[in-house]
């Protein structure tokens, strides 16, 4: 709602320079160490917005294809079939910024992200509050007001931050990361390696509609696994193996 996640930035950026307010961009890129970005990735991302805005799509989907692997494992009518839902900016976009705010918070981004939240937190018996999802005058105020309430000088959440200023520590009020509740994933995927294998080996069968080459990715195993290189292609056979246990749990 504050505009606190990256994607924002590039909206906002967009925004600024659609709306031909150079000073104000030039004035948020001068302060950029102030946000959780950098030139280069600020430019790495506008690319990659710009890229998939006017690219033809048979070069989308072979850039698509080349920076995602795990593609390459995909069935390949299947791939052919969802392409189109795919995007090369991977969820950046040229939209204005409240727009963007608004698509994350009405269609289906933050529905996700409350039932982790209450998934998670009931399973541990913690008590878990989301205070601004449900205020409707405080969410219709906020959304009435312009971008440059939201980031201003390089900082996200600036409104936030200055309401809350005679209260925060310093520290606090000039934090510039966003650290999300991060695991040490990699790690755990390579201990569960050989029984992954061996539950994707014994289920693949059951891949009916063969949304994954079973075989393909078996035949690759070694080199997914092959130390830190290939988080997002570990990451993927485990979400593969999941979905072939569901099917087996559900009988599907």
């Amino acid at each position: 709602m504050f505009g606190g996640y990256v994607p924002f930035f590039i909206s906002y950026y967009f925004e600024l320079l659609k709306k031909f307010r150079l000073k104000t961009f030039g004035r948020e890129a001068l302060n950029i160490k102030n946000s959780p970005l950098n030139y280069s990735l600020m430019m790495r991302l506008m690319g990659k917005v710009i890229l998939n805005d006017v690219l033809p799509k048979g070069f989308q989907k072979y850039l698509f294809e080349k920076n995602h692997k795990e593609i390459s494992f995909l069935n390949q009518d299947f791939c052919n079939n969802n392409f189109p839902n795919e995007s090369l900016a991977n969820g950046y976009s040229s939209r204005d910024m409240n727009t963007a705010l608004f698509e994350y918070f009405t269609q289906g981004y933050l529905r996700n992200l409350l039932r982790w939240e209450d998934r998670c937190s009931m399973q541990y018996s913690v008590e878990s509050r989301t205070p601004f999802a449900d205020d409707t005058d405080l969410i219709e105020y906020v959304f009435s007001l312009s971008s440059a309430y939201k980031i201003h000088d390089g900082r996200s959440k600036f409104l936030l931050r200055e309401a809350m200023s005679h209260v925060l520590p310093e520290k606090i009020y000039n934090r510039t990361d966003k650290l999300g509740f991060s695991t040490p994933q990699t790690l755990w995927l390579q201990q569960s390696e050989s029984r992954m294998k061996n539950t994707i080996h014994d289920l693949a069968v059951l891949d009916t509609e063969k949304f994954v080459d079973s075989g393909k990715l078996l035949k690759n195993w070694a080199m997914i696994f092959s130390g830190n290189k290939n988080p997002k292609l570990m990451d993927f056979s485990w979400r593969y193996m999941n979905f072939l246990l569901w099917r087996k749990i559900n009988k599907m």
